[in-house]
């Protein structure tokens, strides 16, 4: 598929919408971490129990992802060495 044929079907790519997205930072994040309205009315609908293991999935999900990029950046760290980064990591997270 060509280019021209790829971009018609994502009308911010050819508005140039998507390289302003990407180069936009909103105090270290981009617009694309907002949620859209469509989102926010599908969380509202939710049970909060609901919403409470969605977000605990995506907890978990944050590190064993963080945790493969320590493993990639030191290949040689036991595994004891590479939790004990995830964890100190997410102690000190800020917003």
């Amino acid at each position: 598929m060509d280019t021209e044929n790829r971009n018609a079907n994502y009308p911010e790519v050819q508005s140039g919408a998507a390289e302003l997205r990407d180069a936009v930072l909103v105090r270290g994040r981009t617009l694309d971490d907002d949620p859209s309205a469509r989102q926010i009315e599908i969380y509202r609908r939710m049970p909060g129990t609901q919403r409470l293991k969605l977000a605990e999935q995506m907890f978990w999900t944050a590190r064993r992802l963080k945790a493969a990029g320590v493993r990639y950046q030191h290949p040689n760290w036991p595994e004891q060495q590479v939790i004990a980064e995830v964890n100190r990591i997410f102690l000190h997270v800020r917003d």
